[in-house]
Formats: C-alpha cells, sequence, structure tokens
C-alpha cells in the first residue's frame, strides 16, 4: 500500500514539474504561430492583395473561397502558391522561401475560422 502511495506521489510529482514547462511551451508555439501568421498576412499583402482583394462581409477573399482553403493542408498551400506550369492564371511565387510560402499558408488557412 504505502509502495502504491510512494509510485503515486512520485509520478504526481513529476507531471507536476512537467506542467509549467509544458504550459510555456505551449504559449512558446502558440506565439510562433501567431508571429507566422502576421508574417503570412504581411506577405498577403505584398504578393496577393492586388488580385485577392477583400470584397466585403459576404464575399470572402475575390476568387479564393472558404470552402477551397478548408479542404487544403498547409503543405497542398504551399504547393499551390509556389505554383507549376500547369495551372491557372496566378503566377507562380518559386521566389518565396519556403519558410515565406508556409507562413502564407498559415494565414491562409486562418482566415478559415478552423
Amino acid at each position: 500500500m504505502k509502495k502504491n502511495l510512494f509510485i503515486t506521489m512520485a509520478v504526481m510529482l513529476s507531471v507536476t514539474a512537467c506542467e509549467p514547462q509544458d504550459k510555456e511551451q505551449q504559449q512558446q508555439q502558440q506565439q510562433q504561430k501567431f508571429e507566422a501568421v502576421a508574417a503570412g498576412e504581411n506577405l498577403f499583402i505584398q504578393y496577393c492583395s492586388a488580385c485577392h482583394v477583400r470584397k466585403g462581409r459576404g464575399n470572402y477573399l475575390k476568387n479564393i473561397p472558404v470552402d477551397l482553403l478548408a479542404r487544403r493542408s498547409e503543405a497542398e498551400l504551399m504547393t499551390w502558391i509556389r505554383g507549376s506550369d500547369k495551372h491557372r492564371e496566378m503566377p507562380n511565387f518559386t521566389q518565396l522561401s519556403d519558410e515565406k510560402r508556409q507562413q502564407l499558408s498559415m494565414y491562409l488557412l486562418s482566415q478559415t475560422g478552423n
């Protein structure tokens, strides 16, 4: 009985000791995500807003339906942004680094409400 109590207390102490670090880690990850989304918004303004303007409350972004974004993963959006010779009227953004394409993708996904 005492052995079980000792084990339970040891587990509780180890979990309790980890909680602040986990919470701090989560806050740090949230902050990094927030910064990446903000950077993505700036990239959107710089590279995309001339063609994909906000048209008001009921109309999301011109030529980008919300459901299209919601069906795509971050990786798929990064590929779409980079572009290829196969599709679309939209220019290819091969000059953007992977980090910038990821930030832009994160911003677009943040706009879906998911």
